[in-house]
């Protein structure tokens, strides 16, 4: 399932949550006055990506004003950008120690460590509770917290947090988004439908959410195969290039036995991503299905060429093989499939490319 997605913009959310310019220096006001054009500049090159000259730019204005915390905030979000991740984590303390009270500064930090992957994680579940102490109305900040949990698999614990971002904020699509991720992962399939659902009654437009997809992928798994499919159906017309989408739809048309419906899904995907051996394995077994073995070797071939230890590849390339009566070459390729640990499953529904 499309594991998680973000507020549109988090990334600069901390700017936007930093009103106040603090005391400043107090020494001369000419130079307080540059510091803040300096700092003003920095942020605007923030927003256009250019984060070389944001940097320098905060740099000028910490050297003429030193206790300008917003100014820190900016070095910390444009260095990490940088990857300076140690530069962005004494920026981002030095905000925070001139203005504890700020929730921008810890929220900053916590989204300077997600971006470092997997490792980032559990410190940036630390700072966003540090945020979220200090701002718990904050739907945003209730947000970032139950993303992490997520993304650490403590899905029980996220759902509360993004239940309280939803009471918060009722638009904020991305908590709906992910809160019926977690509830799916932990088999509440009927509350993730109920879910699902109710975010998209709120928004319709929501290109770029994955929720029909989401939705359809949870009526997969109740085996509400007409509803999965429609809901399949609205997210390629939301998102005409959305690949799980064509790819899931493939996979009930098949499951339908409506082959050229299937092939038109598969074929859609290969557009997308030629490689995606998901597909071209499907569709070779819709060709199998369909008694055309020369269309299901010639997909086949190519697959094995590229990936030689594919099981399944071998597996019903043997089955082109006993098609066409030849039991020695089918045999051989079962034998192959069975020895690199073939399994025959279903397939199971995609969230992701």
């Amino acid at each position: 399932m499309n594991r998680h997605c973000r507020r549109a913009g988090s990334k600069l959310l901390a700017l936007t949550m930093i009103l106040a310019l603090g005391a400043g220096s107090r020494g001369c006001p000419r130079r307080r006055e540059r510091a803040e054009a300096e700092l003003h500049r920095g942020q605007a090159l923030l927003q256009l990506q250019d984060n070389a000259l944001a940097r320098q730019a905060f740099q000028q204005a910490v050297r003429l004003d030193p206790d300008l915390a917003p100014a820190y905030d900016g070095l910390g979000i444009s260095s990490c950008r940088l990857g300076r991740l140690e530069e962005a984590r004494s920026a981002f303390s030095r905000a925070q120690a001139l203005d504890p009270t700020n929730p921008g500064y810890p929220f900053s930090l916590g989204i300077c460590e997600t971006s470092q992957g997997a490792q980032g994680l559990s410190p940036a579940l630390d700072v966003f509770e540090r945020a979220g102490r200090l701002d718990p109305k904050n739907a945003g900040i209730q947000l970032e917290i139950g993303s992490t949990l997520q993304n650490l698999g403590r899905h029980r614990e996220a759902i509360a947090y993004l239940q309280r971002a939803i009471e918060l904020d009722p638009k904020l699509f991305a908590a709906y988004n992910n809160l019926g991720v977690s509830l799916s992962t932990l088999g509440e399939f009927d509350r993730a439908v109920e879910l699902y659902q109710q975010a998209i009654k709120l928004h319709p437009e929501l290109a770029g959410l994955s929720l029909y997809s989401n939705l359809g992928i949870a009526f997969l798994y109740q085996n509400n195969l007409p509803r999965a499919e429609s809901a399949f159906t609205l997210e390629t017309a939301i998102n005409p290039d959305h690949l799980p989408a064509h790819l899931n739809l493939g996979n009930i048309y098949a499951t339908q036995s409506r082959f050229p419906e299937a092939v038109r899904e598969y074929q859609r995907v290969l557009s997308l991503e030629p490689q995606n051996r998901r597909a071209r394995i499907n569709l070779a077994i819709v060709y199998i299905s369909e008694k055309e073995p020369a269309e299901a070797q010639k997909i086949l071939l190519e697959l094995l060429r590229e990936f030689p230890d594919d099981p399944a590849g071998h597996f019903y390339l043997g089955k082109t093989y006993s098609l066409q009566g030849d039991r020695t070459r089918a045999n051989s390729e079962f034998q192959r499939a069975q020895s690199l640990g073939f399994k025959l499953e279903p397939p199971s529904p995609t969230a992701k490319p």
